[in-house]
C-alpha cells in the first residue's frame, strides 16, 4: 500500500485512536503538508493502540510517530523512517509507548515529557540516526547502533552538539557513536546522560574528533558519558573501540571516574602525552660484490727454440786460416828440426792435408 498525504495541514498518514490497530506490510506512507504527522495516537489512559510495519517507508513532514495519550505499542521490522522536522517519535500528555525496531533504519530525534514514559529496543543491527536531542525512560541497545549526528554550529561550543538523557541504559553488544572536540579537560562533546538510573551491559563507544588538535587533560578529562541524581554504571558498561584516539601529539583512552574519586559513575576521555619515536636511520645494505671465478690460465708447451744455421753460401764465408806460424817443435817424421819458418810441405813423404804436430 502506498499512502500519500498532501494538505493545508494537521492532517496524518494514520490515525490510530481508543484501541485501534494498523498493520502494514510493504509500501509507504508519506507526508508533506505542514505539521503532518506520519501516524498519530490518541487514546484515553490505559487505552493501547497499536501499528506494525514490516517493511515499510515511512516519510513525514512533522513527528514520524505522535503519540498524545494513552498506550502505543510501535513495532517496525526491516522498516525505514524518517520525518523532515527531525522527530521520530515524541511522546507526551501521559502517555506510554513501546516501541521496538529490528533490522530498521531510524532517523530522527525521541522526546518524552514529564509526563510520559517511553520504552524503546533497539535490536537486530537496527541502527538510530540521533538528529537532535533525545531523551527516554528506558533504553535498550541490543547489537544496534546509535549515531549521533555531526556538530551544526561551531565544533569548539557546547552547544553544538547533542545529548541522548535516560534513566536506564542497557547495552548487549550495543554501539554508540559520539562527537568529540579532542582538547582539553573543557572540550566539548555528544554525552550519554543516565539520570538517577542504571547503566549495565556492554557498549563500545566510537569517538569522532572534530578538528580537535589533542591537548593534556589535567583533571577528570572530556566527559562522554555523564551519570546524574544518583545513577551508577557498571564498570565494565562501555569501552572504547578501538582502545584509543590519537589527536596531535595525545593519545585518548577512556576512564571510569573522574581523578581522586570525584564522578566515580560518569567516563571521561583522558590524554597522555607521546613522545614521537625517532624515525631510525636505516642500514645501509652492503653491496654485494661478485667473485668471479678465476681465470684457467691455459698451459702452453714451452717453445721450442730452434737454432738456425747461418747460411754460410749467403754469407760468402771463408773458413778461418790455419797460423802458419808455430812454436819450434819436433816433428815426428825424419828426425830433423825444422826452422820456425818451415811448412808442413817440405817435410819429407808428408801431406799438406794431414798435418801432425805437437
Amino acid at each position: 500500500m502506498t499512502l500519500d498525504v498532501s494538505g493545508a495541514g494537521g492532517d496524518r498518514g494514520g490515525y490510530l485512536h481508543d484501541g485501534g490497530t494498523i498493520m502494514l506490510t510493504g509500501g509507504s506512507v508519506t507526508t508533506s503538508g505542514p505539521g503532518d504527522y506520519g501516524f498519530l495516537f490518541l487514546a484515553a489512559k490505559d487505552v493501547t493502540n497499536s501499528l506494525g510495519l514490516d517493511g515499510t517507508v515511512v516519510n513525514s513532514a512533522a513527528d514520524a510517530f505522535a503519540v498524545q495519550g494513552g498506550r502505543a505499542d510501535i513495532t517496525t521490522t526491516g522498516a525505514t523512517v524518517s520525518s523532515n522536522n527531525g522527530i521520530l517519535l515524541s511522546v507526551a500528555q501521559t502517555s506510554a509507548v513501546t516501541m521496538t525496531s529490528d533490522h530498521s533504519t531510524l532517523t530522527g530525534a525521541i522526546t518524552t515529557d514529564s509526563s510520559s514514559t517511553s520504552k524503546v529496543t533497539l535490536g537486530g543491527g537496527t541502527i538510530w540516526n540521533m538528529t537532535g536531542n533525545s531523551n527516554a525512560t528506558n533504553l535498550t541497545n541490543n547489537a544496534s547502533s546509535i549515531v549521533v549526528s555531526a556538530p551544526t554550529g561551531d565544533p569548539t561550543q557546547l552547544a553544538s552538539y547533542k545529548t541522548l538523557t535516560v534513566v536506564n541504559y542497557t547495552g548487549s553488544d550495543g554501539h554508540i557513536a559520539l562527537n568529540t572536540y579532542l582538547g582539553n579537560d573543557n572540550s566539548p562533546s555528544d554525552r550519554l546522560n543516565i539520570n538517577a538510573g542504571t547503566a549495565t551491559g556492554a557498549t563500545t563507544l566510537t569517538i569522532h574528533n572534530t578538528t580537535g588538535p589533542g591537548d593534556e587533560t589535567t583533571a577528570n578529562g572530556i566527559l562522554v558519558v555523564n551519570a546524574i541524581n544518583g545513577a551508577t554504571t557498571a564498570s565494565n558498561a562501555f569501552a572504547l573501540q578501538p582502545g584509543e584516539l590519537r589527536a596531535g601529539a595525545y593519545d585518548y583512552r577512556l576512564f571510569q571516574g573522574g581523578i581522586g574519586g570525584s564522578a566515580p559513575e560518569s567516563w571521561f576521555l583522558r590524554s597522555d602525552f607521546v613522545t614521537p619515536t625517532p624515525t631510525p636511520t636505516p642500514t645501509p645494505t652492503p653491496r654485494r660484490r661478485l667473485l668471479r671465478p678465476p681465470r684457467q690460465r691455459q698451459c702452453r708447451p714451452p717453445r721450442q727454440r730452434q737454432r738456425q744455421r747461418p747460411d754460410l753460401r749467403q754469407q760468402n764465408y771463408q773458413p778461418a786460416r790455419r797460423p802458419t806460424r808455430y812454436r819450434p817443435a819436433l816433428i815426428r817424421s825424419s828426425g830433423r828440426r825444422l826452422p820456425p819458418t818451415a811448412s808442413f810441405s817440405q817435410l819429407p813423404g808428408s801431406s799438406a792435408s794431414r798435418p801432425w804436430a805437437r
